[in-house]
């Protein structure tokens, strides 16, 4: 089994070592995704080693073209979408090659700070964990479940010919169009509990602002 890591970023310079590091150390192969940067994001990761870049010559204004060139470029059983700004926590793609039976594999979040200081923790457990059932809450409540911050089986993307999309309009995430049409084509879905990656709160508003009912659980 085999992980490739696709870190998307946008004048994310800043935190793209953290990223880049995170993911070097353990996944089969690092891709940059780089939506038109201009603060030397190339360089650095260049600096690091990293030379599987995908540019962007002119921002697309979100994620879904990261995402879509992720899932073009991806020759590996599993792919890992990673925003510049979050952390993959050391044992990700260990976990996630053993979920052998499962296309989509999520967990609860760790949220941490601009110094990467986990503030919160976002739970999931309390959330239906199948497809009918999340499709049910989707369709009731108006949320979307699972996590789009996870690890997607490559071949059950190509084989479903699945994109990323989105409606700028609606102030919605990327997540929510994009999710529900991946849960239309029955993924076999694993909730592993333990968060897989660190996520920090874009610092440039590249996603819009939604209701957000997840539960928060306060580290102790």
């Amino acid at each position: 089994m085999s992980v490739t890591v696709g870190i998307i970023s946008h004048n994310l310079g800043e935190y793209l070592p953290y990223a880049i590091e995170s993911a070097a150390r353990q996944a089969d192969r690092v891709v940059l995704l780089d939506d038109g940067s201009t603060d030397g994001s190339i360089e650095i990761a260049e600096q690091m080693g990293l030379t599987d870049v995908y540019f962007n010559n002119v921002p697309s204004g979100s994620a879904v073209w990261g995402w879509n060139q992720l899932i073009d470029c991806c020759r590996t059983d599993w792919l890992i979408p990673l925003s510049a700004d979050d952390v993959l926590l050391p044992d990700a793609c260990s976990r996630l090659e053993a979920c052998t039976e499962s296309d989509w594999v999520y967990g609860d979040l760790d949220i941490i700070n601009a110094g990467g200081q986990v503030t919160d923790y976002y739970a999931y457990a309390q959330f239906p964990h199948t497809v009918p059932l999340c499709i049910g809450r989707m369709w009731m409540s108006k949320t979307l479940f699972p996590t789009m911050i996870a690890g997607f089986r490559t071949s059950f993307l190509k084989s479903h010919n699945l994109r990323a999309w989105s409606f700028p309009e609606t102030q919605a995430f990327m997540d929510t169009p994009t999710g529900a049409s991946w849960l239309a084509c029955w993924p076999r879905l694993k909730y592993v509990g333990k968060p897989l990656a660190q996520y920090r709160v874009h610092p440039q508003g590249e996603t819009f602002t939604a209701a957000d009912d997840r539960t928060i659980r306060h580290h102790p």
